[in-house]
C-alpha cells in the first residue's frame, strides 16, 4: 500500500480534532504572535495550528476535504513540490511527515523556497533506526532518522536550530503489541482511538495540566540547540524549530 492509499484509508469518516489540544498549537501562535502566514503539511486529522489563519497541505482529497468541513484553508500536494510562491509563509509546520517522503532532501530545500526570510520551520520526527518496531511499519514510516542526519539536512537549507524537545518512545514490544492489535482489530481500536483523543482534548485544555506542563507550552523552556546531539540519544521523536536565515 503506498502512503496515499494508506492515508485515504486512515482519514475516511475521522472527525478533525480541535489544535488546542496541542501544547504546540500555543507555541506557533507566541511565534506568530498574531500576525502572518501559517502553512502546515500533512496534518490528517489533527491539526496543530490555528484554522482560521492557517493554510493546510494534504496528501489525499480526503483530508483535504475534512479539513474544509470546519473552515480551513485546505489544498492538495506534497512536501516535496508545494504548491506555494517563494516567500510565501512565516512558520511553515510538518509534524511526523518527513519519514513519509522518499525525497528529503527535495523536503527541506521546497520548506525554504516558501519561508520568508527569518521564517520558522517546526517539525517531528521519529529518531534512531534502532527503535523500529512494526508500528513504523504500520503508520507508513519510510525511515528514522539519525540526529546529526537532522541537523545536516537544516543547515544546508539555511535553516538554524534554536530550540528542540523530545519524548522517549514506548518499550518496543509494546509498540510491536499496538501495531498487531491494530491490525487485528482496527474498528475497535479506531473506536477507541476517539474515545481517547476526546479525552485528551479535554486534559490538555484545563488549567491544571498546562500549569504541570509548563515546558510543553513555552518554546522558551525547550532546551537549547548546543544539547541536541547528547540530549536526543534519550528521545525516540524530536520536534524541532528552526529558523531560516535572515540574509
Amino acid at each position: 500500500m503506498d502512503q496515499k492509499e494508506l492515508y485515504e484509508r486512515n482519514w475516511s469518516n475521522r472527525l478533525i480534532r480541535n489544535p488546542e489540544m496541542w501544547p504546540i498549537n500555543t507555541i506557533i501562535k507566541k511565534i506568530l504572535k498574531g500576525n502572518g502566514r501559517i502553512l502546515e503539511i500533512g496534518p490528517g486529522i489533527w491539526p496543530k495550528s490555528p484554522i482560521a489563519s492557517t493554510f493546510f497541505l494534504e496528501l489525499t482529497e480526503v483530508g483535504a476535504a475534512n479539513l474544509r468541513k470546519v473552515g480551513a484553508r485546505a489544498s492538495t500536494g506534497s512536501i516535496e513540490n508545494i504548491p506555494f510562491q517563494d516567500c510565501s509563509f512565516d512558520i511553515v509546520v510538518a509534524l511526523e511527515v518527513i519519514e513519509h517522503v522518499p525525497n528529503v532532501q527535495k523536503s527541506f530545500s521546497d520548506v525554504k523556497r516558501v519561508l520568508k526570510r527569518g521564517g520558522y520551520f517546526i517539525f517531528s520526527t521519529p529518531v534512531h533506526q534502532k527503535l523500529w518496531t512494526h508500528f513504523d511499519t504500520l503508520a507508513g514510516h519510510l525511515r528514522r532518522f539519525n540526529p546529526t542526519m537532522l541537523l545536516k539536512y537544516t543547515l544546508s537549507n539555511d535553516l538554524r536550530l534554536i530550540k528542540f524537545t523530545g519524548r522517549k518512545d514506548a518499550p518496543l514490544f509494546i509498540s510491536n503489541l499496538n501495531a498487531l492489535m491494530e491490525i487485528r482489530f482496527r474498528s475497535i481500536f479506531t473506536f477507541f482511538s476517539e474515545m481517547g483523543l476526546n479525552l485528551l482534548s479535554s486534559v490538555h485544555g484545563s488549567k491544571i495540566y498546562r500549569e504541570l506542563n509548563k515546558q510543553a507550552y513555552d518554546h522558551k523552556l525547550w532546551l537549547e540547540p548546543n544539547l541536541f546531539l547528547n540530549m536526543s540519544k534519550k528521545f525516540g521523536n524530536v520536534t524541532l524549530i528552526c529558523r531560516k536565515k535572515l540574509n
